[in-house]
């Protein structure tokens, strides 16, 4: 047991120290407020604030913000007072800034055409690695929309793509460069790099970049997709600790930035019975949900329902006494169970929080229910993200009770039964992980692995009387996608 433990610790360490490594290799990036020639500076700023929300939804950089951007204008010795916007300026800035690549550039008005000039340069080396052009005769809102999302594209698909080990997706552009009339011209003024300058007419790009990255950078799915998600105890589970659980899923999308999910799952079960090791009959309790879940940029909502059925099952307790034996029986009958379930991403599908709960519509203390729940914290990269948290269950059973004593006398017996009406036994099935550790990654184009270790009952050991201590759990998970999968989710609605 202590092997398996071990292996899986070693897994869990080598996948975080790959997060944090693909989180180092991520290239930070910063635009730089651009030169102007009859067009006004606060059109060229709307550009460039343009430019850094189509930025922000690609998932291989780290994107310096405006105000960073900014203030970093204060800390050169070349600017002093105001925002330079020449060449010199904007390296000197961007130095300061310690990115990766700036970029810079000229928006210019000629002849009713407007025109952004803009360069990726690397400011330590003061070397341009990317240059284009784009011109249109469009009003300005117009050139300011459309140009953002094509200099996103055609920078994320050239130079910006050679930094990353992953492929970025080829039909990001297939409309762009059919409906792009590109003339490539020579500048002969330029440094050794010799990079090639694109005049690039804007035309309507009906793959945008905004709404691609809107369902593959908000933990949707693009495609139909099916997981499961399973757990086992390694040691010893205690006497009303489940010992597995299976959540098989299904998920369709139906907007570009929200998706349907069913969910069929035996949430808590022990080897061979439901709530006790004991000679009941096998468990067939099982929950099924319907949910919907919406993923922005920096928030995530789910609202479903679920429905948890509790099969009927007898349990007899045989307690010796003085000269006799008392047979305890309780009946549990088979019950139905309808549940809410929310749940709530907070900040990034890699980089925040997501919660859920799942409680029943009706609340008494004397009736059947079962509650899920779950709390994790999430860190990692576009391809590795890792979480720690707790996550956990409870069904709770009523039965009658009813006793039978056997009497044995001068090797006699003769039997005495009871039947109490209202009286009622409590059977508590539950599982408490924390904390609860979580890695997923992307296997392919199409599949997401993950794997966590969990310890049952570590925060709150006592609250059950149970004798077990510090029980590891392993969870592995396996999702398939029919879409391009391009985030690192469980998708099981919990990671």
């Amino acid at each position: 047991m202590f092997r398996i433990v071990r292996c899986v610790i070693i897994i869990f360490v080598v996948f975080a120290l790959n997060i944090v490594a693909e989180n180092n290799i991520n290239k930070t990036i910063a635009v730089i407020p651009f030169e102007t020639i009859d067009v006004s500076s606060v059109d060229a700023d709307n550009l460039v604030k343009k430019l850094n929300e189509v930025f922000s939804l690609v998932p291989e950089i780290d994107l310096v913000s405006q105000d960073t951007v900014l203030a970093g204008f204060r800390n050169t010795s070349v600017v002093k007072d105001s925002v330079c916007r020449n060449r010199v300026c904007a390296i000197a800035v961007a130095k300061t800034l310690g990115v990766h690549y700036a970029f810079i550039g000229s928006v210019h008005n000629v002849d009713n055409t407007v025109t952004l000039t803009i360069s990726a340069v690397i400011p330590e080396k003061n070397e341009t690695v990317w240059t284009n052009e784009y011109s249109t005769k469009d009003d300005i809102d117009n050139f300011i929309k459309k140009t953002s999302e094509n200099v996103v594209i055609d920078a994320r698909n050239t130079f910006l793509a050679e930094q990353k080990t992953e492929d970025v997706s080829d039909g990001m552009k297939t409309d762009t460069a059919k409906d792009s009339i590109v003339s490539q011209k020579t500048d002969e003024n330029k440094d050794e790099n010799s990079k090639k300058t694109e005049t690039i007419p804007i035309e309507e790009n009906d793959e945008a970049l905004i709404y691609e990255s809107s369902v593959s950078n908000h933990g949707t799915v693009q495609g139909l997709t099916a997981g499961l998600v399973g757990r086992y105890v390694v040691n010893d589970a205690g006497f009303t600790e489940s010992e597995w659980g299976i959540d098989v899923f299904c998920l369709i999308p139906t907007t570009s930035v929200s998706q349907a999910r069913f969910k069929f799952a035996l949430p808590m079960s022990t080897a061979d019975t439901m709530g006790v090791r004991s000679t009941c009959k096998r468990n067939r309790d099982f929950f099924f949900s319907l949910e919907h879940e919406w993923g922005l940029k920096n928030i995530g909502t789910t609202v479903g329902v679920g429905y948890m059925y509790l099969d009927n099952f007898q349990k007899i307790d045989i307690v010796p006494v003085h000269n006799a034996t008392q047979f305890n029986t309780y009946n549990f009958k088979t019950s139905h169970i309808v549940n809410w379930v929310f749940g709530i991403r907070a900040g990034k599908h890699n980089k925040g929080f997501k919660g859920r709960i799942s409680y029943p519509f009706f609340w008494g203390d004397e009736k059947n229910l079962f509650i899920e729940y779950s709390a994790i914290g999430m860190f990692g990269g576009s391809r590795i993200k890792g979480g720690m948290g707790i996550q956990g269950a409870v069904k709770k059973r009523v039965g009658k009770f009813s006793s039978m004593t056997m009497f044995s006398e001068s090797q006699s017996s003769y039997f005495s039964s009871r039947y109490p009406a209202d009286s009622t036994n409590k059977l508590r099935e539950y599982y408490f992980m924390g904390p609860s550790g979580r890695v997923a990654f992307l296997a392919g184009q199409h599949s997401s692995v993950t794997i966590g270790l969990d310890f049952m009952g570590i925060l709150v050991p006592d609250i059950l009387n149970t004798k077990d201590r510090w029980t590891p759990n392993i969870l592995l998970g396996y999702t398939f996608s029919f879409g391009n999968l391009t985030n690192p989710e469980t998708y099981d609605g919990k990671f």
